[in-house]
Protein backbone atom coordinates (compact mmCIF):
# COMPACT_ATOMS: atom_id res chain seq x y z
CA UNK A 1 0.00 0.00 0.00
CA UNK A 2 2.74 2.51 0.93
CA UNK A 3 4.00 2.35 -3.22
CA UNK A 4 0.87 2.95 -3.97
CA UNK A 5 0.30 6.10 -1.87
CA UNK A 6 3.74 7.53 -3.02
CA UNK A 7 2.52 6.46 -6.48
CA UNK A 8 -0.54 8.41 -6.02
CA UNK A 9 1.28 11.47 -4.66
CA UNK A 10 3.76 11.21 -7.84
CA UNK A 11 0.89 11.13 -10.85
CA UNK A 12 -0.56 13.86 -12.45
CA UNK A 13 -4.42 13.16 -11.49
CA UNK A 14 -3.70 11.94 -8.06
CA UNK A 15 -1.50 14.99 -7.58
CA UNK A 16 -4.57 17.29 -8.55
CA UNK A 17 -6.98 15.29 -6.55
CA UNK A 18 -4.97 15.88 -3.41
CA UNK A 19 -4.31 19.89 -4.01
CA UNK A 20 -8.03 20.16 -5.28
CA UNK A 21 -9.43 18.60 -2.14
CA UNK A 22 -6.87 21.29 0.05
CA UNK A 23 -8.16 23.84 -2.28
CA UNK A 24 -12.13 23.03 -1.37
CA UNK A 25 -10.88 22.69 2.44
CA UNK A 26 -9.99 26.21 2.61
CA UNK A 27 -7.36 27.46 0.43
CA UNK A 28 -9.03 29.46 -2.40
CA UNK A 29 -6.24 30.67 -3.67
CA UNK A 30 -4.14 27.64 -4.25
CA UNK A 31 -5.57 26.39 -8.00
CA UNK A 32 -5.32 29.45 -10.03
CA UNK A 33 -2.17 31.41 -7.87
CA UNK A 34 -0.18 28.55 -7.04
CA UNK A 35 -0.39 29.85 -3.70
CA UNK A 36 2.00 27.83 -0.86
CA UNK A 37 0.76 25.19 0.98
CA UNK A 38 -1.45 25.32 3.69
CA UNK A 39 -0.74 23.13 6.62
CA UNK A 40 -4.41 23.78 7.93
CA UNK A 41 -6.21 22.87 4.92
CA UNK A 42 -4.46 20.22 4.53
CA UNK A 43 -5.43 18.74 7.65
CA UNK A 44 -9.36 19.94 7.20
CA UNK A 45 -8.78 17.84 3.79
CA UNK A 46 -7.58 15.13 5.47
CA UNK A 47 -10.45 14.64 7.58
CA UNK A 48 -12.92 15.87 4.73
CA UNK A 49 -11.13 12.19 2.80
CA UNK A 50 -12.38 10.25 5.60
CA UNK A 51 -15.93 11.89 5.52
CA UNK A 52 -16.09 11.93 1.17
CA UNK A 53 -18.39 9.51 -0.26
CA UNK A 54 -16.87 7.57 -3.14
CA UNK A 55 -19.25 9.72 -6.06
CA UNK A 56 -17.35 12.47 -4.64
CA UNK A 57 -13.74 11.05 -4.99
CA UNK A 58 -14.92 10.41 -8.33
CA UNK A 59 -15.93 13.78 -9.45
CA UNK A 60 -13.13 15.03 -7.91
CA UNK A 61 -10.39 12.59 -10.06
CA UNK A 62 -12.58 13.54 -13.06
CA UNK A 63 -12.11 17.17 -11.92
CA UNK A 64 -7.98 16.83 -11.42
CA UNK A 65 -8.38 14.77 -14.82
CA UNK A 66 -9.53 18.00 -16.76
CA UNK A 67 -6.70 20.04 -15.18
CA UNK A 68 -4.03 17.94 -16.50
CA UNK A 69 -5.12 16.94 -19.35
CA UNK A 70 -4.31 17.37 -22.98
CA UNK A 71 -6.97 19.61 -23.94
CA UNK A 72 -6.30 21.89 -20.95
CA UNK A 73 -4.87 24.97 -22.48
CA UNK A 74 -2.89 25.21 -18.85
CA UNK A 75 -1.59 21.92 -18.64
CA UNK A 76 1.68 22.00 -18.57
CA UNK A 77 1.35 24.79 -15.51
CA UNK A 78 -1.10 22.46 -13.71
CA UNK A 79 0.94 19.12 -13.82
CA UNK A 80 3.88 21.20 -12.90
CA UNK A 81 2.08 23.10 -9.53
CA UNK A 82 0.10 19.88 -8.33
CA UNK A 83 3.24 17.65 -8.18
CA UNK A 84 5.45 20.77 -6.61
CA UNK A 85 3.88 19.87 -2.87
CA UNK A 86 2.29 16.52 -3.49
CA UNK A 87 4.29 14.49 -1.04
CA UNK A 88 3.16 17.20 1.39
CA UNK A 89 -0.50 16.42 0.67
CA UNK A 90 0.10 12.68 1.20
CA UNK A 91 -1.71 12.31 4.51
CA UNK A 92 -5.06 13.02 2.05
CA UNK A 93 -3.32 10.40 0.26
CA UNK A 94 -3.17 7.58 2.77
CA UNK A 95 -7.02 8.18 3.64
CA UNK A 96 -7.95 7.97 -0.19
CA UNK A 97 -6.19 4.67 -0.90
CA UNK A 98 -6.81 3.66 2.78
CA UNK A 99 -10.73 3.77 2.55
CA UNK A 100 -11.15 3.50 -1.12
CA UNK A 101 -8.64 0.53 -2.34
CA UNK A 102 -11.18 -1.86 -2.97
CA UNK A 103 -13.01 -0.05 -5.06
CA UNK A 104 -10.28 1.99 -7.26
CA UNK A 105 -8.49 -1.54 -7.88
CA UNK A 106 -11.47 -3.31 -9.16
CA UNK A 107 -11.29 -5.88 -12.50
CA UNK A 108 -14.34 -5.30 -14.87
CA UNK A 109 -17.66 -6.26 -13.59
CA UNK A 110 -18.76 -8.76 -15.86
CA UNK A 111 -22.20 -9.15 -14.93
CA UNK A 112 -22.88 -5.59 -15.83
CA UNK A 113 -21.57 -3.14 -18.46
CA UNK A 114 -23.25 0.16 -19.69
CA UNK A 115 -22.15 -0.14 -23.53
CA UNK A 116 -21.21 3.99 -24.50
CA UNK A 117 -21.64 4.96 -28.04
CA UNK A 118 -18.67 6.19 -28.71
CA UNK A 119 -16.58 5.51 -31.76
CA UNK A 120 -17.74 4.02 -34.65
CA UNK A 121 -19.53 0.44 -33.85
CA UNK A 122 -23.11 0.31 -35.57
CA UNK A 123 -25.93 -0.35 -33.33
CA UNK A 124 -29.13 -1.85 -35.01
CA UNK A 125 -32.64 -2.49 -33.16
CA UNK A 126 -34.78 -5.08 -33.74
CA UNK A 127 -38.86 -4.95 -34.07
CA UNK A 128 -38.97 -6.19 -30.30
CA UNK A 129 -36.51 -3.76 -29.47
CA UNK A 130 -33.27 -6.25 -29.21
CA UNK A 131 -30.51 -4.24 -29.94
CA UNK A 132 -27.28 -6.02 -31.42
CA UNK A 133 -24.16 -4.30 -31.87
CA UNK A 134 -22.13 -4.58 -35.43
CA UNK A 135 -18.50 -4.68 -36.09
CA UNK A 136 -16.98 -2.14 -38.22
CA UNK A 137 -15.28 -2.86 -41.40
CA UNK A 138 -12.06 -0.75 -40.67
CA UNK A 139 -8.87 -2.18 -39.37
CA UNK A 140 -7.25 -1.58 -35.32
CA UNK A 141 -4.63 1.02 -36.84
CA UNK A 142 -7.03 3.73 -37.50
CA UNK A 143 -6.18 5.13 -34.40
CA UNK A 144 -6.47 8.66 -32.54
CA UNK A 145 -3.82 10.93 -31.29
CA UNK A 146 -0.86 8.92 -31.28
CA UNK A 147 -2.46 5.93 -31.36
CA UNK A 148 -4.06 5.75 -27.34
CA UNK A 149 -7.18 4.30 -28.78
CA UNK A 150 -8.40 2.74 -31.94
CA UNK A 151 -11.55 3.82 -33.58
CA UNK A 152 -12.44 0.26 -33.83
CA UNK A 153 -13.35 -0.30 -30.38
CA UNK A 154 -16.71 -0.36 -28.73
CA UNK A 155 -16.55 0.94 -24.93
CA UNK A 156 -18.14 0.44 -21.88
CA UNK A 157 -17.83 1.43 -18.35
CA UNK A 158 -19.24 -0.03 -14.78
CA UNK A 159 -23.15 0.94 -14.11
CA UNK A 160 -22.13 1.75 -10.67
CA UNK A 161 -20.46 4.83 -11.85
CA UNK A 162 -22.87 6.11 -14.14
CA UNK A 163 -24.71 8.08 -12.15
CA UNK A 164 -21.67 10.24 -11.46
CA UNK A 165 -20.14 10.23 -14.83
CA UNK A 166 -23.85 11.82 -16.59
CA UNK A 167 -23.89 14.00 -13.65
CA UNK A 168 -20.48 15.45 -14.51
CA UNK A 169 -20.93 15.33 -18.29
CA UNK A 170 -18.51 12.73 -19.41
CA UNK A 171 -21.07 10.58 -20.63
CA UNK A 172 -24.59 10.08 -21.57
CA UNK A 173 -26.16 6.71 -20.93
CA UNK A 174 -26.40 3.49 -22.74
CA UNK A 175 -27.28 0.12 -22.79
CA UNK A 176 -26.88 -2.95 -20.30
CA UNK A 177 -25.21 -6.08 -21.37
CA UNK A 178 -23.74 -8.65 -19.94
CA UNK A 179 -19.96 -9.88 -20.59
CA UNK A 180 -19.35 -13.64 -21.16
CA UNK A 181 -17.29 -15.75 -19.58
CA UNK A 182 -14.89 -16.35 -22.07
CA UNK A 183 -13.96 -12.67 -22.43
CA UNK A 184 -10.68 -11.96 -22.40
CA UNK A 185 -9.53 -8.88 -20.47
CA UNK A 186 -6.46 -7.27 -20.19
CA UNK A 187 -6.37 -5.17 -16.99
CA UNK A 188 -4.62 -1.65 -16.40
CA UNK A 189 -4.32 -1.01 -12.37
CA UNK A 190 -0.94 1.01 -12.76
CA UNK A 191 1.41 2.64 -14.70
CA UNK A 192 3.24 -0.79 -15.50
CA UNK A 193 0.51 -2.34 -16.77
CA UNK A 194 0.50 -0.04 -19.42
CA UNK A 195 3.93 -0.23 -19.98
CA UNK A 196 3.47 -3.93 -20.21
CA UNK A 197 0.85 -3.29 -22.51
CA UNK A 198 3.16 -1.47 -25.27
CA UNK A 199 6.25 -3.53 -24.22
CA UNK A 200 4.75 -7.15 -25.41
CA UNK A 201 2.52 -5.29 -28.47
CA UNK A 202 4.68 -2.50 -29.76
CA UNK A 203 3.57 -0.23 -33.02
CA UNK A 204 4.65 2.73 -34.65
CA UNK A 205 7.38 5.09 -33.02
CA UNK A 206 5.84 8.69 -32.89
CA UNK A 207 7.49 11.65 -31.77
CA UNK A 208 5.95 11.26 -27.96
CA UNK A 209 7.45 7.28 -27.78
CA UNK A 210 6.61 3.95 -28.94
CA UNK A 211 2.71 3.26 -29.51
CA UNK A 212 0.32 0.23 -28.95
CA UNK A 213 0.30 -2.24 -31.69
CA UNK A 214 -4.18 -2.80 -31.15
CA UNK A 215 -3.85 -5.30 -33.75
CA UNK A 216 -1.98 -7.18 -32.14
CA UNK A 217 -3.44 -6.76 -28.67
CA UNK A 218 -6.76 -7.69 -30.56
CA UNK A 219 -5.18 -11.30 -31.44
CA UNK A 220 -4.72 -12.15 -27.59
CA UNK A 221 -7.30 -10.10 -26.03
CA UNK A 222 -10.85 -9.52 -26.37
CA UNK A 223 -10.74 -5.97 -24.71
CA UNK A 224 -8.71 -3.59 -22.23
CA UNK A 225 -10.02 -2.34 -19.02
CA UNK A 226 -8.78 0.89 -17.07
CA UNK A 227 -9.96 0.94 -13.76
CA UNK A 228 -10.19 3.76 -11.53
CA UNK A 229 -7.07 3.02 -10.03
CA UNK A 230 -5.18 2.96 -13.50
CA UNK A 231 -6.67 6.08 -14.21
CA UNK A 232 -5.11 7.98 -11.18
CA UNK A 233 -1.69 6.19 -11.91
CA UNK A 234 -1.85 6.13 -15.47
CA UNK A 235 -3.41 8.98 -16.97
CA UNK A 236 -1.31 11.68 -18.22
CA UNK A 237 1.81 10.52 -16.61
CA UNK A 238 4.05 12.13 -19.21
CA UNK A 239 7.02 11.94 -17.28
CA UNK A 240 6.96 8.40 -16.76
CA UNK A 241 5.79 7.57 -20.38
CA UNK A 242 8.90 9.60 -21.47
CA UNK A 243 10.84 7.41 -19.35
CA UNK A 244 9.73 4.30 -20.81
CA UNK A 245 10.02 5.46 -24.38
CA UNK A 246 6.74 4.43 -25.01
CA UNK A 247 3.53 7.19 -25.84
CA UNK A 248 1.44 8.59 -22.12
CA UNK A 249 -2.03 6.99 -21.64
CA UNK A 250 -4.39 9.78 -22.50
CA UNK A 251 -7.81 10.33 -24.08
CA UNK A 252 -9.45 7.87 -22.26
CA UNK A 253 -11.38 10.33 -20.23
CA UNK A 254 -12.44 7.65 -17.16
CA UNK A 255 -12.58 4.08 -15.96
CA UNK A 256 -13.71 2.48 -18.86
CA UNK A 257 -13.40 -0.76 -21.63
CA UNK A 258 -12.29 -0.70 -24.76
CA UNK A 259 -14.12 -3.83 -26.60
CA UNK A 260 -11.97 -4.91 -30.11
CA UNK A 261 -14.00 -7.53 -30.89
CA UNK A 262 -18.30 -7.98 -30.32
CA UNK A 263 -18.67 -10.09 -27.03
CA UNK A 264 -22.40 -9.70 -26.33
CA UNK A 265 -25.63 -10.96 -27.13
CA UNK A 266 -28.56 -9.17 -28.09
CA UNK A 267 -30.00 -6.91 -25.64
CA UNK A 268 -32.88 -5.15 -24.63
CA UNK A 269 -32.07 -1.20 -24.65
CA UNK A 270 -32.08 -0.28 -21.12
CA UNK A 271 -32.40 3.42 -21.70
CA UNK A 272 -33.04 5.80 -24.89
CA UNK A 273 -29.50 5.57 -26.50
CA UNK A 274 -28.05 8.92 -27.18
CA UNK A 275 -24.47 9.83 -29.29
CA UNK A 276 -21.57 11.13 -26.75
Amino acid sequence: MSRAIEDFVASPVGAGVVTIMEWRAGNPELITHQAPLDPASVERATENAREMSYGELLETILSAADMVGPFNPDQKTNISSFLAQACERIEIAKVICNKFADHLVDDIKRNSQEVLERGAWKMSVSFDGLVDLEEPSFVYEDVYADGQLTWAALWSTDPRYTEELVEYGAIKRGLRVTVPDNAHIYEIHEFEDWFYLIDSNPGNSTSKGISPSWASIAEKYDAVHLSWAGFILAHDNYDKASEQGIIPLSYWDHEGTMWLRPMFSPTKLASPLKTC
